[in-house]
């Protein structure tokens, strides 16, 4: 393919998709990361500012005004709290680059050259929807402070996999502006996990491309206010719901079925129970997870759902872990 003549392009080649919301002491990371890209194409950044209670706005209209070559930033400000998702939608709808990346506000990329080999594979091969990549963890619960992430090879039909769990970071990814043409932004906005909404959609009509290198970074110092479970619930039926329309959507796309969505989403749940040692996940295991496959999955499934029998797994797996000398009394109140 030959190489556009980017001086004769009105324009931008790329576009990337910032959201920030009270984020004004990582935000300038995030832009800075973007700015020192080597590049010689044409790059516009937009960046949604959800309605913040910080100086956020601020920090971004001033950062606009000292740009290098090829970059251009326009601020859309939000005068009222739109969410996560309805942010990123409003920025994603103007982008008119051909391509596009997306950066939260306090994720930021390692690598200089990122965009301009995601672009080089996108450039060779129509049939690539998706290049996207291994990352860092940047949190203080990580292992290490600064953790390396391998992100999984999607095989030819990514919409299977896909459709199971979402195995791409956003930080990482960059895709064809005109694969956006499909979604149905109605629809879009119901879900919690509007990153996995876009890659199954891209999924549907293109391939993913791997690119086995560490060139972006993910914030964890978030922190969820009220009730862990109650969260984590609600996300995760937003999750279930996101599958089940994908499901029905695309059908000849996978040999994946409503049980298996609601078996995976089971498991996921017992997990969340034994990490929160929360009771209330794992019986919402049980009440989602009316079939099991196996009299075993069954039995499983039945005993962490009453509790004496989830405080002895609990004890069971304290004592197989460090602490040899715990007390059942612990988990008995």
């Amino acid at each position: 393919m030959n190489k556009p003549n980017f001086k004769d392009m009105t324009k931008p080649f790329v576009s990337v998709a910032l959201r920030a919301y009270n984020q004004s002491k990582l935000i300038i990371k995030a832009l800075d990361s973007i700015v020192q890209q080597e590049v010689d194409f044409p790059v516009e950044i937009f960046c949604g500012v959800d309605l913040s209670t910080d100086n956020t706005l601020s920090v971004v209209s001033e950062y606009a005004k000292h740009l290098p070559e090829h970059f251009t930033l326009k601020v859309i400000e939000h005068t009222k709290s739109m969410g996560g998702a309805r942010n990123l939608m409003s920025v994603l709808r103007q982008c008119e680059g051909k391509y596009i990346a997306w950066l939260d506000g306090d994720d930021y990329w390692v690598d200089k050259l990122k965009t301009k080999k995601q672009i080089a594979i996108l450039e060779a091969d129509e049939g690539i929807g998706v290049v996207y990549t291994n990352d860092y963890i940047d949190s203080p619960y990580a292992k290490n402070l600064f953790e390396e992430r391998e992100r999984p090879t999607l095989k030819e039909n990514a919409f299977m996999q896909l459709l199971i769990a979402n195995y791409i970071t956003s930080e990482t990814a960059i895709f064809r502006s005109d694969l956006l043409q499909f979604v149905d932004w109605d629809e879009y906005v119901k879900y919690e996990a509007d990153d996995w909404f876009i890659w199954l959609e891209c999924a549907a009509h293109k391939r993913f491309i791997h690119l086995k290198e560490h060139t972006s970074a993910a914030t964890m110092y978030r922190t969820i206010e009220g009730d862990m479970t109650i969260a984590s619930l609600k996300y995760a039926e937003s999750l279930l719901g996101l599958q089940k329309y994908y499901l029905n959507k695309y059908p000849h796309l996978t040999t994946t079925t409503v049980q298996d969505i609601d078996d995976h989403y089971a498991e996921q749940m017992i997990r969340a129970g034994l990490m929160l040692n929360d009771i209330r996940l794992t019986q919402e295991a049980v009440r989602i997870h009316s079939l099991p496959k196996s009299m075993k999955m069954r039995l499983y499934y039945y005993c962490l759902s009453h509790k004496m029998s989830f405080r002895l797994y609990m004890w069971y797996r304290d004592i197989k872990g460090k602490n040899k000398k715990t007390s059942l009394q612990r988990y008995f109140y």
